[in-house]
């Protein structure tokens, strides 16, 4: 910042001008969605979402090749978790008591696991967090 304040402040305002369009396009489409999906069934239902949401991709485009990735595993986590929700509401699945806590604990042993064995699989940023977190592999 100090030697080439311009050059971090043109890459700070890219990054959010584009986060700022992927946001807009996002919930343009995500409402777009919804109008549709209840114009077309007469209905608002849970699938009405489940389809506006999956629409909303291009949104995507937007942002860094890199990130993408990474915003994809973010939505995952509630979509499944919506998924879970509304299939347990109509008794497709069972609810298990405490199954955040497994969820957590499984998906801890896969990051250690990634840490321990195949540290190339994890991004350098979230590496070096890992070194500061649980020391030198």
């Amino acid at each position: 910042m100090k030697t080439e304040p311009g050059k971090v402040l043109y890459g700070f305002l890219k990054n959010v001008c584009r986060s700022c369009l992927f946001l807009a396009t996002y919930m343009g489409i995500l409402k777009y969605g919804l109008c549709l999906m209840r114009n077309l069934t007469k209905q608002h239902r849970p699938l009405n979402v489940i389809v506006a949401g999956m629409i909303t991709f291009p949104g995507m485009f937007w942002e860094q090749e890199g990130r993408r990735t990474e915003m994809g595993l973010y939505f995952l986590s509630p979509f499944l978790e919506g998924i879970w929700k509304w299939f347990a509401k109509r008794g497709i699945v069972v609810p298990i008591k405490n199954g955040d806590v497994l969820v957590f604990a499984t998906t801890m042993a896969i990051i250690m696991y990634c840490y321990q064995m195949e540290p190339q699989a994890i991004k350098n940023t979230y590496l070096s967090l890992c070194k500061k977190l649980w020391g030198e592999n």
